[in-house]
């Protein structure tokens, strides 16, 4: 299999100057075979082809064209390119064509577009029997209670970061990367209305900075806000890191900023901090999983994958649709396997949010329940996190924006 795979100066130099609808074409569909072809969640994240880089670079055409005729042209080409998609294709694209950091590149076909993916999101959860509208404020259909159960002294520091420490009939229901200013909030109602179930929510610094609300939320109605990272990169010093990076690797310093500054804006935000950190793309680096461990921090990964940031998969030679159907029975496959685990969602991904009560209806006839690692009383030393390197320079530290 070719991975397709270019170097961001390549990218750039294919998608920049004397932009065509053929050159649009060309990337959109670079992009619906690099989410097929990716085994990873990283190999999607990291790929040249995901769908925000080619809106990046995408802006800084329109932001250089030189003419208002040029400006013109790019816009009328990208809604081309994207009528041509199916609708179930187009769902790659959604968070770049809802964002409004693209509103001027989409403006003449967003409406439509939206109503595509609408549509689309109704069709792809309707053989489900439990399922919720992302958008919506109405309550789902869920008529069962799922049981939590709380762990909430230092056994904590024994568990295995995998999971295996879980008992059998017991999975830990984690959400990477938000919190999302629509996806996160129906999340926490579907988790409500199971009966108060309960999550651990491993957010960025970036999104809490963004929407403090949201993770006011998590913590206001009884779910762990824990730590992963600020910015989501890559912290190990591997070379999957650095393309990642954008050709660089970050030093120990700037490792350590990502996970402090995280921890005083969620102090900041909700008043406490937990002691769980999940590495973004469970990359760990050696010396900072040992200096978590100093500081009373429990690392946290995954042993099932509900691989919810899939869309498209391979089947021979053919591209063919990754359904939310696929992505439960993803989740549930290592479930099933080992009776018990530490299950990986994004709450800033919406079928995530849509499939959430069949997942849970799902874990509810097996029997099983959710545990929680809520520390109320215990929080890692942050001083030991600080002292765990030379002071990082003013040049190298993430500063930490006032909470709105």
């Amino acid at each position: 299999m070719v991975r397709l795979i270019l170097s961001t100066a390549v990218l750039f130099s294919l998608m920049s100057c004397g932009r065509n609808a053929a050159n649009i074409q060309t990337n959109i569909q670079s992009s619906i075979e690099a989410n097929a072809e990716s085994t990873t969640h990283t190999d999607w994240e990291t790929s040249d082809y995901h769908p925000k880089f080619l809106f990046e670079n995408l802006r800084q055409d329109l932001t250089e064209a030189e003419s208002d005729a040029d400006s013109l042209k790019i816009k009328k080409d990208l809604c081309a390119a994207f009528k041509n998609l199916s609708d179930d294709t187009l769902s790659i694209f959604e968070t770049e064509i809802r964002s409004e950091e693209n509103s001027a590149l989409v403006k003449d076909c967003k409406n439509l577009l939206i109503s595509r993916l609408n549509t689309q999101s109704l069709n792809d959860r309707a053989g489900l029997k439990y399922s919720t509208d992302a958008y919506s404020t109405e309550a789902s259909n869920i008529d069962f209670k799922l049981e939590t159960k709380v762990i909430s002294n230092d056994q904590y520091l024994s568990f295995n970061k995998y999971g295996n420490s879980v008992a059998e009939k017991e999975i830990i229901l984690t959400f990477d990367d938000g919190p999302h200013d629509a996806f996160t909030s129906s999340i926490l109602k579907t988790l409500k209305e199971a009966g108060n179930a309960k999550a651990m929510f491993f957010e960025l610094g970036k999104q809490i900075y963004k929407y403090p609300q949201e993770t006011r939320d998590v913590h206001a109605q009884g779910h762990v806000v824990a730590n992963h990272s600020w910015s989501h990169s890559c912290l190990n010093n591997t070379e999957v890191c650095r393309k990642n990076n954008k050709g660089r690797l970050l030093t120990d310093d700037q490792v350590t900023s990502e996970i402090v500054d995280t921890y005083n804006l969620i102090r900041k935000t909700i008043g406490k901090i937990a002691p769980f950190f999940r590495f973004p793309y469970g990359d760990n680096r050696a010396s900072t999983s040992s200096y978590l461990k100093k500081a009373g921090v429990l690392e946290m990964s995954w042993n099932a994958d509900s691989n919810d940031w899939r869309y498209n998969q391979k089947v021979g030679s053919e591209t063919i649709p990754f359904t939310s159907k696929e992505v439960l029975v993803s989740a549930l496959r290592s479930i099933d396997k080992n009776n018990r685990g530490v299950v990986l969602f994004h709450d800033i991904h919406r079928r995530s949010a849509e499939i959430l009560p069949q997942f849970l209806y799902e874990l509810y006839k097996r029997n099983f329940k959710l545990i929680i690692l809520d520390q109320n009383e215990i929080e890692p030393n942050l001083e030991i996190l600080k002292q765990s390197t030379a002071a990082a320079t003013a040049e190298t530290v993430v500063e930490i924006p006032k909470t709105k």
